[in-house]
């Protein structure tokens, strides 16, 4: 790529985090903490996640991407191995095939985030022994990638961190439980196998240390630092300096070493996970809400219609050179929205790895994610006000 993309950040206005991502459940994570934890109890909690994941088989780590490099592990992938990923997607996957000194195959992306089925051909080669679905926002991967990796002897792996969506798809599947998922906690990866072999496997190489006390209380600071931070940038404006994503963002020196999740954010996802239906028909509902108020602007392409995904963000697409404008202008009118990913193979840590991915340059210069989560109906439709007068001002 020779053209600098725009990557600048949305700045800190007068919006509020919690409006853009589920955080205020993080008291919950505070009260496990105090809690006296009780083996039988957490065991009965494991038993009860068994059933909801519909599996006999289900671990849980210290972070998404320890599940992952265990899954990868247990599919015997290996250096020199070929693992084809998305090449939009948060780089802690491509450090999980990194780590196992495997080579990740960076495939492009169509307009509905997930894989480009054709381009991902063209990269299958008999080293491939591996495709990481990354269901790129919440979207659910298609299921003619399942069906290539079958016709071509090659693993998968289903990266569910943006969703709880339960897939019959793929050898393992992976999710996440971090601060800003839609199953938040401090911290964690789930990993889930229905066949016994495979179970078998995963179990000889789980590793023996678990996240200590003090670990998961400076997790949990960590968090809290986080959010201080967004409070001092909006409040404090001599802080705030107007950034950019930069390519040495991103250092890929650090190997992942897995831990065993302590049982405290297992209890931290069960109280959480038990509303989670109505957190789910609620979430529908808002997405529903804004497709329908948004469909009237040209310059604004929204999330694709799919009752099977469930989504971590609302993210739209928009005309190009648009996407700071309307992001200062939100965040002016008291919505803060963000963007995420860009492709990865942009980072100078990956360079090694790169190669064509014309659609994902383009989108990760269009996707903008407007806060939907925290937002009552009256919200929404003042948010949409708000984009009207954008459209009436500055287009």
């Amino acid at each position: 790529m020779n053209n600098k993309p725009d990557y600048r950040y949305i700045p800190i206005k007068k919006g509020y985090i919690n409006k853009l991502y589920p955080w205020y459940l993080w008291v919950i994570d505070f009260w496990v903490l105090l809690l006296k934890i009780n083996v039988s109890k957490t065991q009965k909690i494991k038993n009860y996640l068994k059933e909801l994941f519909k599996t006999n088989y289900i671990y849980f780590f210290d972070s998404g991407k320890s599940a992952l490099v265990i899954a990868l592990m247990a599919l015997d992938i290996k250096k020199g191995d070929d693992v084809c990923v998305s090449v939009f997607v948060c780089p802690d996957v491509i450090e999980s095939i990194v780590t196992v000194k495997a080579n990740p195959i960076f495939v492009d992306c169509e307009d509905d985030f997930l894989i480009n089925v054709v381009d991902l051909k063209n990269k299958i080669t008999k080293k491939t022994k591996c495709i990481i679905t990354t269901n790129t926002y919440g979207f659910t991967e298609k299921d003619e990638i399942y069906r290539i990796a079958e016709e071509n002897n090659i693993r998968t792996i289903s990266d569910l961190a943006q969703t709880l969506k339960i897939i019959d798809h793929g050898d393992i599947s992976v999710y996440s439980v971090g601060p800003q998922k839609i199953l938040n906690t401090t911290g964690g990866g789930i990993l889930i196998s229905k066949e016994k072999n495979l179970s078998e496997k995963i179990q000889s190489i789980m590793p023996n240390e678990y996240v200590s006390y003090g670990e998961l209380v400076l997790m949990f600071l960590n968090r809290i630092k986080y959010y201080l931070t967004f409070f001092l940038l909006k409040y404090i404006k001599i802080i705030y300096i107007s950034k950019e994503k930069k390519q040495n963002d991103y250092n890929s020196s650090n190997i992942i070493k897995p831990k065993m999740m302590s049982n405290r954010t297992i209890y931290s996802i069960y109280f959480k996970i038990k509303n989670y239906g109505v957190y789910q028909t609620k979430i529908k509902h808002k997405i529903n809400k804004l497709n329908k108020c948004l469909e009237k602007f040209n310059w604004i392409k929204t999330p694709k219609s799919d009752t099977n995904s469930i989504n971590l963000y609302y993210t739209i697409l928009l005309r190009d050179g648009l996407r700071y404008k309307l992001g200062l202008y939100l965040a002016e009118h008291g919505f803060q929205s963000t963007w995420n990913y860009i492709p990865v193979s942009w980072y100078l840590a990956y360079k090694n790895y790169y190669n064509e991915t014309p659609n994902a340059f383009k989108l990760s210069e269009q996707v903008l994610s407007l806060p939907f989560m925290g937002l009552s109906n009256h919200e929404i439709e003042k948010m949409i006000s708000i984009i009207e007068n954008f459209e009436k001002e500055l287009l």
